[in-house]
């Protein structure tokens, strides 16, 4: 790996859940786009990293061409399809352009991805949003030996990078040291660091090596216990139980059955993390207990909002949670 898709990685540590618009993550600070989107496809084909990807533009194909001129009833198209494909003949380039009813403009993208999949439409798609995944964490924590020497690194990456370390690192009672392993003496002595301005850029190898020997000092990360005492923890709620919360939430705020998920997230992000809530939503949408929906609208909904919706990686990002059975155990009660 080279020092700038180190760098990517490491830039990527300073976003809440690592996660950023693609715009934000600027390894260099001249990086071009092009340059930029590559090495993101790179490390996304490495599991390091994941996107989601946004419509850029749309345009009729040949074969689309021929079935709006036969129409919606013999070209063998859905009314939504047909004005979808109009809207485009038109010119309409981007799906937010696109008229549709207000009941069918959530299921825009997906009327979209089903007419490409039929060779009607050619997507133009562009990386919307890229974040950390496990796997790439374990890469830096466990895995990553720095060789490539013409790299800098600057403080505040190197103090993400230390925080993502502390993240996973076993704590020590008090008073105690670990044992280090076999150091070697080439290593930087920690007390070099210590002095640096703080936006003085050193040698990447020198850095790196300086964090696997702190990281010896508090204790191995490998070695580190991933059970935890299951005694003190408080029970979590079940999947009734926030489906339960769906709807006390839907009521209070009156959202009318379209729940964004930012509210439940916020009610529940001291017993879950983020991708524990996700399994939940997707294992009551598999018991076609809810409904979870996408956004096109954004006008109205704050960055927080949309950081709470669960990425897609060729869709819409899913913002809304909606109950299939509105009249659930206890509604009608009280």
């Amino acid at each position: 790996m080279d020092s700038k898709a180190l760098k990517f990685m490491l830039s990527l540590l300073s976003f809440p859940n690592y996660r950023a618009p693609i715009s934000h993550v600027k390894p260099t600070p001249k990086i071009k786009a092009a340059e930029r989107n590559h090495l993101c496809q790179e490390l996304r084909d490495r599991e390091w990293v994941a996107c989601s990807e946004k419509i850029k533009t749309l345009k009729i194909s040949a074969q689309g061409k021929a079935l709006l001129k036969l129409g919606e009833v013999e070209g063998g198209l859905t009314p939504e399809e047909f004005q979808v494909l109009q809207g485009i003949s038109a010119g309409k380039s981007s799906p937010n352009k696109i008229d549709l009813p207000e009941s069918d403009l959530l299921n825009i993208t997906e009327i979209i991805e089903h007419l490409a999949r039929r060779e009607l439409l050619v997507l133009e798609k562009e990386i919307d949003e890229v974040w950390l995944t496990e796997k790439g964490q374990k890469f830096l924590i466990e895995d990553y030996d720095p060789t490539d020497q013409s790299g800098t690194i600057t403080f505040s990456l190197l103090a993400d990078y230390l925080r993502l370390v502390r993240q996973f690192s076993p704590p020590t009672a008090p008073g105690v040291i670990n044992t280090p392993r076999d150091v070697s003496e080439n290593h930087l002595p920690p007390s070099k660091l210590i002095n640096q301005s703080a936006t003085f850029s050193i040698n990447e190898l020198d850095i790196l090596q300086t964090i696997r020997q702190l990281d010896i000092h508090l204790g191995a990360l490998k070695n580190m216990p991933t059970d935890m005492p299951t005694d003190i923890s408080p029970r979590l709620p079940s999947d009734e139980d926030i489906l339960q919360l769906i709807l006390q939430l839907d009521r209070e705020l009156g959202t009318e059955n379209y729940l964004p998920i930012f509210h439940v997230r916020e009610q529940l992000k001291d017993l879950f993390i983020r991708e524990e809530l996700d399994q939940v939503l997707y294992r009551l949408q598999a018991n076609q207990q809810i409904q979870l929906k996408s956004l096109e609208e954004v006008i109205h909904y704050s960055p927080e909002y949309f950081e709470a919706a669960i990425p897609q990686e060729k869709a819409w990002s899913l913002f809304f949670i909606v109950r299939n059975y509105p009249e659930i155990s206890g509604e009608n009660q009280g």
